[in-house]
């Protein structure tokens, strides 16, 4: 199973690069999500982000996912319930249920896709949600 979201952009090559991954013996694939749109955030919440990011890589592979750019064997997903069904987080919680039932799990840097950097999204606790809480809009000049 391959997820993305509706305001992302996947490279030609993406589906592919998570079957070779799978092919590797990897039960799932999260790729790393890079964002467009910047100009929507401040710029230290850019550099927030960019810092959070960086936190979790880890020379060829890093430690985050995001269902914008997440590849899954069906069978190990269902193994461990599926997506969760609390209405957030649920590609977090499939990742942490995979792994901690010892599934193959691959976080590779070279397999990316890019997405908005919208502050307002669909989804409760959906990548919008961490954007929104490191952008502080520049301070109001003149009073109020």
């Amino acid at each position: 199973m391959l997820s993305t979201d509706a305001d992302t952009t996947v490279p030609k090559d993406w589906a592919t690069a998570h079957l070779w991954f799978a092919r590797d013996g990897a039960h799932g694939v999260a790729g790393l999500a890079d964002l467009r749109g910047l100009s929507r955030l401040s710029a230290d919440a850019v550099e927030r982000y960019r810092a959070v990011v960086a936190g979790g890589m880890h020379g060829s592979r890093h430690e985050h996912a995001y269902a914008a750019d997440l590849g899954l064997r069906a069978d190990a997903s269902l193994a461990v319930g599926g997506f969760p069904r609390d209405g957030h987080g649920e590609d977090h919680g499939l990742w942490r249920r995979m792994g901690a039932a010892g599934y193959r799990l691959a976080q590779p840097t070279d397999v990316r896709v890019r997405t908005s950097a919208r502050l307002r999204g669909r989804a409760t606790g959906g990548l919008a949600d961490p954007l929104r809480s490191l952008h502080r809009p520049a301070p109001r000049r003149g009073g109020a």
